[in-house]
């Protein structure tokens, strides 16, 4: 409702709009509700694209995109990350080939790094592998002697990735709430 623009910098905002409600820009949406950002490129040569900033007491915070593309994040003029309409993130690269690829061309290696600074007894930095049968929504027990998780040491060959080493874990039969046994093997080439 209110906007104020400054022809000098006064503040250290140039314009403000307070808006007591939603907020559309560029395009017809419907279903909006106060508080609630919709930018969308409309139509024409130019078109697609557009986002929903919303907060709800359902799902917080959220940005919603069209579910046909692809979302990235670019910063000085370079691509860093991007999220792919399948769920799929990439940091470094465009087209990730797993739920999380992180690619670099720098010549200093790809990190993962997970660092923990506390004064706590046992407190420490975890990667944890998990694996249960059935669903994310209702897990069931392992049942068998079954790979648990597998970390792989790959090198380019010229034509391919291959192992040079892996390590698997694996249960030893069937879980029980007292009973994770489990066995850790070592692959190398020769």
């Amino acid at each position: 409702r209110d906007l104020h623009s400054f022809p000098t910098r006064l503040s250290s905002d140039l314009a403000t709009l307070s808006v007591n409600g939603a907020v559309n820009i560029g395009g017809s949406v419907t279903g909006l509700a106060n508080g609630d950002l919709s930018v969308n490129r409309g139509s024409g040569s130019g078109a697609g694209g557009g986002a929903i900033f919303s907060g709800n007491s359902a799902l917080q915070n959220y940005i919603y995109l069209n579910p046909s593309t692809d979302f990235a994040f670019i910063n000085n003029n370079a691509e860093h990350m991007r999220i792919l309409s399948s769920g799929y993130v990439g940091i470094g690269t465009t087209s990730p080939g797993a739920p999380l690829e992180v690619v670099t061309n720098t010549g200093i290696g790809s990190i993962l790094q997970a660092t923990t600074y506390d004064n706590g007894v046992g407190v420490s930095s975890n990667l944890i592998l998990r694996r249960a049968r059935g669903t994310m929504v209702l897990p069931t027990t392992i049942d068998a002697a079954r790979g648990l998780a597998t970390i792989q040491f790959q090198g380019y060959d010229g034509a391919a990735f291959g192992n040079a080493a892996v390590i698997t874990a694996t249960s030893e039969g069937a879980w029980t709430t007292s009973d994770h046994s489990g066995a850790l093997t070592f692959w190398t080439t020769i």
